[in-house]
């Protein structure tokens, strides 16, 4: 009877000692004047709030300790740790003006939400405010901003090249993994998202697959979207300027039920003019008002809706879906000058029989759950993809195959959605949840699969009256080639890490993943399904291979503190990307390819200094790439992907920004990059060439940008503000073979505005203001003559209105 009475007073006790706290505050100036409408976070938690009018906030949380992260317009952010217990806890937040005081960073490079200075990983960090300030609104605007990253749009904005460090494929399955709210973007089909109504990016640079899983060996973005909070607010957005851009965006935020219940909604129309005219000089087979046509035109359409529920104080859920849908005739892959020299000449020119169509739509669904408990978080996230790629009339520009056109397929008919790629994740993870010990870790287990159809190997072609009766015997003006696959990919992870403070300032890391990876697919090969008037001709049945792969990922890192305000680390990391399957059948070729790996030596130092007014960091990293995944062209309309050789690549980075004077900000980033092919054999349309020695291609040789922004407070709260950019990217070749060279080119971007109570903004900015013309995007591979190019956009120039409420 005793030990049940001890036994039921010991529960009694748990459950009192377990239960919700107030927190109750304030956030105020140095001189001690409240501020209102300021946000605070629990990092790492679903739970925040803002401020009263009078600068007064409470959050009811568990006993534990905790980490509040506290912004404000007009204040720098600042990170406040705190810690719960048994009584009522009390604290009181002090902001520094941001025109005297750099942020305090937050960042979720370890997938826990921490102080920039403590993650000891190469990472840059945009907030929200930096982002609005250099009007990015797609991932190309990150060029130079970040060291060391290239982004080469490919026509459309949902294609493209992404480098980071030298590590890029041209390939449906990316090397560098981009996040949207915790959902992978698994194909590059699935990128391109708008950017609106963002909360933060982040950059990471080397591999980050021990945490972030697939496709993570060159880096990672991340990218999340402002959530819902207590606060009602609501803004909307109008931009207007040349070649024809029109944006609108809007958003709502608010509490359905306070403190349980919320929901926010962003939406957004964006379209703009193409800046090529199309001239027919030369084409075959020309579609009546191709002549003198605009090509470029893209219109897109974005929404987001986000609930949260907080459950109760230890479990919260949160749900997101977005969808994007982009139509476009700038035509994918098929829209360049046929070689670099015309590209030049004739920047705002192209050549096409035809202008073709092209619409692409993706979702995005995640549902997260957590369940906080004093020592440790668990977590469930689930994601689930679908995207939907349609074109038609998507003419070859190389005038080798005059009259050639493009188109997607399903179930006999041309230029309609083909059957959708959709991809299921599920991702388990156990975090500790208490920095104080000294001891931190992350584990889980991670499974998806994937329905894949392969773009360019689910494709139509009419071969046109010129070169038609070559490669189809009875060929008909309604004659298609069919390339079709199916593929079904599926694998699963298990991965932790986990990081230990030895001392004081030295704190040791180690992670690692294990992952497996199954592939199958149904293809076929060239000629072996024609579709001639409507009628199904198949002259060789379809193959299926199957395929696994496992690889074993280590990490390890050493961070010493020389003081509380800065970190220096050395750490290495095995980067992975899992192999395939070649989705045309070519004899005597092998039809699978192998994984490829990297290892990855990295030194770094950050930190801050001058009492908040300067950030410094900087990175020397070497990288060993082996067993290369190289999609290669082996013959006309023909690719396959081959384990080619091994590369190096090194360089160093810097970031810098410092207010040197009240309301003057600079910005800096600096990225050198040396690289070569080694041990590269390359066998392409029947020639044989050695590339050791070769500069990685899509990889420049520096980066570099400088920002300057000056605010000048005036009266009755009204703001000025000017700003100006320099953003260059040093020489790169677009091929292997180093043949197409993209010289070193520059940009100056500008901004001024004036804003009242930073809730009313108006802006004009330009893009570009000299108006450089450079080669943009150009053929991967040069071998027999290949040369397509795309030449850059010209300056553009508009104005943002803004209202938020």
């Amino acid at each position: 009877m005793n030990r049940l009475y001890r036994m039921v007073v010991g529960l009694l006790c748990f459950i009192t000692l377990s239960q919700a706290q107030n927190v109750t505050g304030k956030v105020t100036e140095n001189n001690g004047e409240r501020i209102a409408n300021a946000t605070i976070a629990v990092l790492n938690t679903n739970h925040g709030t803002a401020t009263d009018e009078e600068g007064n906030f409470q959050l009811t949380l568990p006993p534990g300790a905790y980490t509040l992260s506290v912004s404000a317009i007009g204040y720098a952010s600042a990170i406040e740790p705190i810690v719960v217990d048994t009584s009522n806890t009390v604290v009181n937040i002090p902001l520094e003006e941001s025109s005297t005081t750099l942020d305090e960073v937050v960042v979720s490079a370890q997938r826990t939400e921490q102080n920039i200075i403590k993650t000891p990983v190469s990472v840059t960090s945009l907030s929200s405010r930096k982002i609005e300030d250099t009007r990015i609104w797609e991932l190309e605007d990150l060029n130079a901003l970040v060291p060391n990253y290239y982004y080469g749009e490919i026509g459309v904005g949902f294609q493209q090249i992404q480098s980071i460090r030298g590590i890029s494929v041209f390939s449906e399955n990316p090397a560098i993994a981009t996040y949207i709210d915790g959902v992978n973007q698994l194909d590059i089909l699935a990128n391109g998202f708008q950017l609106t109504d963002i909360e933060s990016i982040e950059v990471l640079r080397g591999p980050q697959g021990t945490l972030f899983g697939r496709n993570a060996m060159g880096g990672v973005i991340n990218i999340v979207t402002k959530k819902p909070t207590n606060k009602t607010s609501a803004h909307v957005q109008v931009s207007a300027g040349n070649l024809g851009l029109q944006r609108y965006a809007f958003g709502v935020k608010a509490p359905l039920l306070k403190n349980k219940l919320y929901v926010g909604l962003t939406g957004l129309y964006q379209s703009h003019e193409g800046f090529l005219r199309n001239d027919t000089t030369g084409t075959v087979d020309i579609q009546p008002g191709a002549q003198g046509a605009r090509v470029g035109d893209e219109t897109s359409y974005y929404g987001n809706l986000h609930l949260k529920w907080l459950v109760n104080d230890r479990f919260d859920a949160a749900l997101n879906v977005k969808a994007q849908l982009d139509d476009s005739d700038a035509s994918n892959f098929f829209i360049y000058q046929a070689n670099d020299s015309l590209a030049k000449a004739n920047p705002d020119q192209v050549r096409l029989g035809r202008v073709g169509e092209h619409r692409r739509d993706v979702v995005n669904t995640a549902l997260s759950m957590n369940y906080y408990t004093p020592d440790v978080t668990l977590s469930s996230t689930s994601t689930y993809q679908m995207i939907g790629l349609s074109y038609d009339n998507i003419y070859e520009a190389n005038p080798g195959f005059g009259g050639t056109f493009y188109a997607s397929h399903k179930d006999g008919d041309f230029g309609v959605r083909s059957e959708p790629q959709k991809v299921f994740t599920q991702e388990l993870k156990i975090t500790s949840a208490n920095e104080k010990t000294g001891l931190n870790y992350t584990g889980g287990v991670f499974y998806f699969n994937q329905t894949a159809f392969e773009p360019t190997t689910n494709i139509g072609i009419n071969y046109g009256p010129l070169v038609g009766p070559v490669f189809v015997p009875g060929y008909t003006a309604d004659t298609y080639v069919v390339f079709k696959n199916n593929g079904e990919n599926y694998g699963f992870a298990a991965f932790g890490q986990l990081s230990n403070d030895i001392t004081d300032r030295l704190t040791l890391t180690a992670g690692f993943r294990y992952d497996y990876e199954k592939r199958e697919n149904t293809f076929n090969g060239f000629g072996d399904l024609i579709y001639q008037g409507g009628e199904e001709i198949e002259f060789k049945q379809d193959t299926s291979l199957s395929v696994d792969f496992s690889a074993f990922s280590p990490k390890v890192a050493l961070s010493f503190k020389p003081s509380k305000t800065s970190n220096a680390y050395f750490s290495y990391t095995r980067g992975f990307r899992a192999g395939g399957i070649n989705t045309q059948r070519i004899q005597d070729v092998d039809l699978t390819f192998d994984p490829e790996y990297s290892d990855n030596v990295e030194v770094g130092y950050k930190g801050n200094f001058l009492q908040n007014r300067l950030f410094f960091a900087s990175t020397a990293y070497y990288i060993h790439w082996d067993d290369i995944q190289f999609f290669n062209q082996v013959s006309p309309n023909v690719f396959l992907t081959d384990n080619v050789g091994s590369a190096i690549s090194y360089g160093l980075e810097l970031e810098m920004s410092a207010i040197p004077l009240k309301n003057l900000q600079f910005d800096a980033a600096y990225g050198v990059n040396e690289s070569e092919y080694q041990d590269f054999t390359l066998n392409s349309g029947g020639e044989t060439v050695q590339l050791e020695g070769n500069r990685l291609a899509n990889t420049p040789t520096s980066t570099l940008f400088l920002g300057m922004q000056y605010d000048v407070p005036l009266f009755f709260d009204i703001n000025l503000m000017g700003r100006l950019e320099l953003r260059r990217t040093g020489e790169l070749f677009s091929d292997r073979e180093n043949d197409l060279v993209i010289d070193p080119y520059h940009l100056v971007n500008t901004k001024w505005g004036i804003s009242y109570r930073n809730q009313l903004d108006v802006s004009f900015w330009v893009r570009n203001l000299d108006n450089q013309r450079y080669i943009a995007y150009a053929s991967p591979s040069t071998i027999g003559g290949n040369r397509n190019s795309l030449s850059s956009a010209p300056r553009t120039y508009g104005i943002t209105f803004t209202a938020k409420f």
